[in-house]
């Protein structure tokens, strides 16, 4: 699914971006509450994705910063890696704040 998106990731639009990442908060979301919540295993492709995502916590949309959080709050969750990790969580929870001004 995610490769179905890259070509919005990529695109010149900050919209198309945003909604990109939506669609990746989302999908990761349903992943999570869904399939992992059943089988228990670990999300081969973590460190891709947050290579992929990562990126667009930089963009010029503050809601961009604030879907970039939450699927690397999702993708930890899946992860196995919760958001009770001390300092980690306090400076995602900081960056979702600042999208939020």
């Amino acid at each position: 699914m995610f490769e179905l998106l890259r070509t919005w990731f990529s695109s010149g639009k900050e919209w198309e971006r945003e909604r990109a990442l939506q669609a990746s908060t989302q999908l990761l979301t349903a992943y999570q509450e869904t399939v992992h919540s059943t089988t228990q295993e670990t999300f081969n492709q973590f460190g891709s994705l947050i290579g992929a995502i990562a990126p667009y916590s930089c963009d010029s949309l503050a809601m961009s910063h604030q879907w970039v959080v939450d699927c690397i709050s999702c993708l930890l969750c899946i992860q196995g890696q919760p958001m009770n990790l001390g300092s980690a969580e306090e400076e995602l929870r900081c960056l979702r704040n600042m999208c939020h001004l």
